[in-house]
């Protein structure tokens, strides 16, 4: 005989295993995809927002060189435009003239500063301005109005390093600072004209 206790036990299993499963619900088909969407958008947010801190720009043109040539990529820092401009800085910015492109100069005068071109040179409130990135080339002016005259408040004096060939303030006069598109940070392309900065 199998004892009374051990068929108690054997029947409660019984009844405890064989009760009925509830049924799983199917996930939805659109919250199959939720990690899908999340990662796109993450992604996206990313990507736009790269775009807007650390723009990239290809220089079109020579008026920049020996510093930088047609056909060099930069990336810029996009933030710049929230800060105080530096002489020095060498700017992407929309051109107060008509243009399909920004422009790519280097700040020369501040607000405030009085720009004056003579002689071959440029003078900061009659100081002669050290530019070794010229490597000896002249400053020449081609308007009297923007040739000597004291930098407005909120605007920039911009000049290309190749003065001889160069759309610049002494053209168009000073730069808004609203227009500042960012300040080159990197140039990345071609491999041979890697740098850091301006």
């Amino acid at each position: 005989m199998i004892p009374t206790d051990e068929i108690t036990q054997s029947d409660s299993f019984d009844q405890q295993g064989t009760q009925p499963l509830q049924p799983v619900k199917p996930m939805s088909r659109w919250r199959s995809f939720l990690p899908t969407i999340r990662f796109a958008l993450i992604c996206a947010a990313l990507f736009f927002g790269i775009r807007t801190v650390a723009p990239t720009y290809a220089i079109e043109g020579e008026s920049m060189s020996p510093t930088y040539h047609n056909g060099n990529r930069v990336i810029l820092n996009g933030a710049y435009r929230f800060q105080t401009p530096h002489r020095g800085d060498v700017i992407v910015f929309d051109p107060p003239v008509q243009s399909d492109e920004p422009y790519i100069k280097r700040v020369i005068g501040l607000p405030g500063d009085h720009v004056a071109i003579e002689n071959g040179a440029v003078t900061i409130n009659g100081v002669a301005l050290d530019e070794d990135y010229l490597q000896g080339v002249h400053t020449t002016c081609f308007h009297t109005a923007y040739c000597d005259l004291i930098v407005p408040e909120g605007m920039i004096y911009v000049l290309g390093d190749n003065r001889p060939n160069s759309s610049d303030s002494r053209l168009f006069g000073p730069v808004d600072e609203d227009a500042i598109i960012g300040k080159v940070m990197v140039s990345i392309w071609p491999p041979n004209a890697i740098s850091i900065g301006s």
